[in-house]
């Protein structure tokens, strides 16, 4: 499912404030042309009313792709250096709630593995690289 929620957001170069539609999650199966956005850097994308000054609002993305099962998960590169956005994590960097086993019910299927990046481009990269990896076997099936 996409999720969209509406922010305020300042302007990094003339101090305005404005409401900004972000995208916290895309499904490109249902929404495909949201893949296209994220490829022309168009995904949550600041444009001043008042300067026009561009920015991206740096919030985690979730990528999901229900078609080929796969989910990619962007977190900004600062959070690295967050102890409280560590501790979400085990030692070998799963998610922490695989500590005791076991998988809540709201995460399902192929979501339990979704791969986690740290900038924008290697978010685009993965789907490039998982896309070329489904048109190849496509062919040779």
């Amino acid at each position: 499912m996409t999720k969209i929620t509406t922010d305020e957001v300042e302007c990094q170069a003339c101090g305005s404030k404005q409401n900004v539609e972000i995208f916290e999650s895309i499904n490109v199966t249902n929404q495909p042309e949201l893949k296209e956005k994220l490829f022309q850097g168009q995904l949550n994308i600041f444009t001043c009313d008042k300067c026009s000054h561009k920015a991206m609002v740096d919030i985690p993305v979730l990528y999901n792709d229900m078609q080929r099962k796969f989910s990619v998960q962007y977190y900004p590169s600062r959070w690295i250096f967050d102890d409280s956005f560590l501790n979400e994590f085990t030692k070998q960097g799963e998610p922490a709630w695989t500590r005791d086993g076991r998988v809540p019910e709201k995460v399902m299927g192929y979501l339990k593995w979704t791969h986690i990046v740290f900038s924008m481009d290697e978010l685009i990269r993965y789907v490039m690289f998982r896309d070329r990896i489904s048109e190849k076997w496509k062919q040779s099936s």
